[in-house]
């Protein structure tokens, strides 16, 4: 039973531009910032200019950050993947996680085996975090 008024919110989307790391920088900072503010928690992944999201927070403030993500012109297909209420946060202390991965099949792998592990310490994950882990599998491969 859901106790709260939490919610996640798994998207991607394709980015409009290549993907520099100021470009990044200039998305990371802000949005931490108003994450804390707004007491939201992210996980973002980028590869092959594509971006996963997961957003989980008050359902209210979680709907309005992804309304304002979605009319964002930096990228397009903006697709919901997954949502659903949940007890509490995969994330509590981070305000904007984010990893970037360039073509270092080491990388890849040692990011699939991560997930592998955090998933397997992970009591029961929500729904929408599995779906992100397996999408971010998907993503990287």
């Amino acid at each position: 039973m859901i106790k709260n008024n939490l919610i996640q919110k798994v998207y991607y989307s394709i980015s409009n531009f290549e993907a520099s790391p100021e470009f990044i920088k200039n998305i990371l900072e802000p949005a931490r910032i108003a994450n804390q503010k707004q007491d939201i928690t992210e996980c973002l992944i980028y590869h092959n200019n594509v971006f996963l999201q997961l957003l989980e927070g008050d359902k209210n403030k979680v709907e309005n950050l992804f309304n304002i993500i979605s009319k964002d012109s930096r990228h397009r297909e903006v697709t919901l993947i997954f949502e659903e209420n949940i007890n509490e946060r995969i994330f509590p202390s981070w305000s904007m996680a984010f990893h970037e991965f360039d073509d270092n099949n080491e990388e890849v792998e040692k990011f699939i085996k991560s997930v592998q592990f955090f998933s397997e310490n992970n009591e029961k994950p929500s729904e929408a975090v599995e779906m992100f882990w397996n999408m971010a599998k998907h993503i990287v491969n």
